[in-house]
């Protein structure tokens, strides 16, 4: 049980957090809210309290600790899905190109934008890409929308609007620089 709403989010969560071992579980417990979910609780918080009493009924420090980094990694994703709702402004069909690596992916990727645009006519094209590259892109008609690069768009192919809908029908995932060009991966909705 981890109640959000009394914990105001001022960062990013962090689900791959060092939690160092620690033998009192209050105060591991306490690491855990620290580290991961970036808040500080008091030894008469109910959370605390109610994750004291799973643990004194038998769950293990590894299960309480992988359900906190799922509640931290399906908090960040839900923020970086409401966020890129937003900015998404097209109810077309979409493409997603992510180009996180740097200049080599820039200069390959522009070139296949348009490929991507006579394959795909009746789509839009969103490209992800770190803050520093979008001048060089900004203009490519192929592209409907720059966006800013978020570590979550790992898991693109998974993010869905509030009816369920995928966000994006393919995604173009380069890796240019690790000489690993990984495959279309296109999506039902």
């Amino acid at each position: 049980m981890i109640d959000k709403d009394n914990y105001p989010k001022t960062e990013k969560l962090d689900p791959n957090a060092e939690i160092p071992p620690c033998k009192n579980a209050t105060e591991w417990l306490k690491l855990l809210y620290k580290n991961i979910l970036k808040t500080k609780v008091t030894s008469r918080d109910e959370g605390l309290v109610h994750w004291l009493g799973k643990l004194s009924e038998g769950a293990t420090q590894q299960q309480v600790e992988q359900y906190f980094r799922d509640v931290a990694s399906s908090d960040n994703l839900s923020s970086i899905k409401k966020s890129l709702i937003e900015e998404l402004s097209s109810n077309k069909k979409r493409i997603l190109y992510l180009m996180p690596e740097g200049e080599l992916d820039l200069f390959v990727s522009t070139s296949l934008f348009s490929s991507i645009k006579e394959i795909y006519p009746d789509h839009d094209l969103y490209v992800a890409c770190q803050p520093n590259l979008k001048a060089f892109i900004f203009g490519d008609e192929n592209i409907h929308k720059i966006l800013d690069w978020k570590d979550q768009f790992a898991n693109a192919l998974n993010l869905k609007d509030e009816e369920g809908c995928k966000l994006f029908e393919v995604v173009y995932t380069p890796s240019l620089n690790k000489n690993n060009f990984q495959q279309i991966c296109k999506t039902n909705n």
